[in-house]
């Protein structure tokens, strides 16, 4: 029963460990987090509706290292509880392997682009200039509104002055 509950513990870690860390209303990753950047007041001149797609932030193989070994791991123990002797060991290779096989789904699910509902806004600068900017979230942008255009490594976003 103990390495049962062992096993779940580290399935559980590792699927924490690789969750998605993309935030539609805010910063996206550390690269973002205590950087400066700029801010620029504008107004918005148009709006459309468009589906964006995002891809998760973790690390390249970070998840698809992490999720296998620790399903198979997870599978390997869960699987060594059935049985006795050789049946018991013939268990817990089938457990390893099927684990091992969950993880790998599990991680390239994580890698798949993920496609949601936003905006296409386009502002006028003060200074004269436009830039458009697409981005998602819970924040709505209409014809006429005041707008604040935050810019960071490179990454820009919208949010209305307030």
């Amino acid at each position: 029963m103990k390495k049962i509950i062992f096993s779940v513990a580290i399935l559980s870690l590792a699927i924490n460990a690789s969750a998605e860390q993309w935030n539609a209303e805010g910063f996206q990753g550390q690269g973002q987090v205590l950087n400066q950047g700029t801010a620029q007041q504008c107004s918005v001149i148009s709006v459309r509706t468009v589906e964006l797609t995002t891809k998760s932030d973790q690390q390249p193989g970070m998840v698809s290292q992490v999720a296998p070994i620790a399903g198979g791991l997870a599978g390997g123990v869960i699987g060594s509880q059935v049985g006795q002797g050789t049946g018991s060991v013939i268990a817990g290779a089938l457990g390893a392997l099927g684990g091992a096989v969950l993880g790998n789904r599990y991680s390239e699910s994580q890698q798949a682009p993920q496609t949601h509902q936003g905006q296409e806004i386009v502002c006028k600068l003060g200074s004269g200039g436009m830039i458009v900017v697409s981005q998602g979230g819970n924040e709505v942008f209409q014809k006429g509104d005041a707008a604040l255009l935050i810019t960071m490594g490179g990454t820009s976003r919208l949010t209305h002055i307030q």
